[in-house]
C-alpha cells in the first residue's frame, strides 16, 4: 500500500498513538520505518499535533542509539513520520 513516496510492506508494531510499518522509500531508494497515526485518532486535531510534535522533537536529536527522522507530515490525509532503518 503506497503513502506518498513510501511503499508499506508490513506492520512492525502497534502502539497507542500509531502503527509502525516496514516500508521502502521509492524516492530515496532505501528501506525505512514509517509511523502512521492510528486511523481512529486521525480526526483528533490534538492527537495529530502531538504526533507531529513528537516526530519533530526526535528529529532534533543526533545519537548512535536514536534512528533519525527524515520525514514528517501528512500524505494523502495520513499523518506520518519516516525513519531510515
Amino acid at each position: 500500500m503506497p503513502i506518498g513516496t513510501f511503499r508499506l510492506d508490513g506492520v512492525l508494531g502497534v502502539g497507542g498513538m500509531g502503527i509502525v510499518f516496514s516500508a521502502y522509500d521509492e524516492q530515496l531508494n532505501r528501506a525505512v520505518a514509517v509511523k502512521v497515526l492510528r486511523p481512529e485518532r486521525s480526526s483528533d486535531e490534538s492527537a495529530r499535533r502531538r504526533f507531529l510534535r513528537e516526530a519533530r522533537a526526535i528529529a532534533e536529536f543526533q545519537h548512535d542509539h536514536i534512528v533519525p527522522v527524515f520525514h514528517v507530515g501528512e500524505e494523502q490525509d495520513v499523518t506520518i513520520s519516516g525513519r531510515a532503518i
